[in-house]
Formats: C-alpha cells, sequence, structure tokens
C-alpha cells in the first residue's frame, strides 16, 4: 500500500511486551493468550482455576517458546486482582498489555 510505512506483520510484533489475560484458561481467553504468545509476548494466564491455566502456560512455553506463567485470579475480589497484578510485575518485569477477558455472573 503506497505510502504504508512498515509491514503489516511488523505491526503485530509484540516481542519484549509482557501481556496478563485473564480467563485464559479456557476458549476465547487461551487462544487470546496463545495468539499474543505467538506475536513475540510473554503471557500471564489467569483465571480462578489455576492448575488449568499451569497446563496452558507450559503448552504456550513449549510451543511458542515465550516466557508463561499462571496466576490465580478471581476478578470479583480486589485483592486477587493485586495480587495477580503484582506477581506477573514481579515475574514478567511490566504488563504492557492487558485482556479482561473474564467476569463475573
Amino acid at each position: 500500500m503506497k505510502g504504508f510505512p512498515m509491514d503489516a506483520l511488523e505491526l503485530f510484533n509484540l516481542s519484549g511486551r509482557c501481556a496478563l489475560v485473564t480467563g485464559g484458561g479456557r476458549g476465547l481467553g487461551r487462544i487470546i493468550a496463545f495468539a499474543l504468545a505467538q506475536a513475540g509476548a510473554n503471557v500471564a494466564v489467569a483465571s480462578r482455576n489455576e492448575e488449568v491455566c499451569a497446563d496452558v502456560a507450559r503448552e504456550i512455553a513449549k510451543t511458542t517458546g515465550r516466557v508463561a506463567i499462571s496466576s490465580k485470579l478471581d476478578v470479583t475480589e480486589k485483592s486477587s486482582v493485586q495480587e495477580a497484578v503484582r506477581s506477573t510485575k514481579e515475574k514478567l518485569g511490566s504488563i504492557d498489555i492487558l485482556v479482561n477477558n473474564s467476569g463475573s455472573g
């Protein structure tokens, strides 16, 4: 495209970025976490079921080579959110991308 400054794929290069994906243990959240890792981001997979998130994080790390961690997170509890953010920053250094995929019913 004339005047377009870079390759379109370069726009989606997330190398050096860190993402926190809530509801990342299954469904759309899992898919988003994988996509972010495939684009180069390190990923924190978070949900109420830490065991499921740990499995997803291991699979992401194995298939993409990115750093992937899991975190227990209940978005209805402020202290749980604060701990997940603290833990993610401690392990990944920052949170550049936040995907709020979970909610309460």
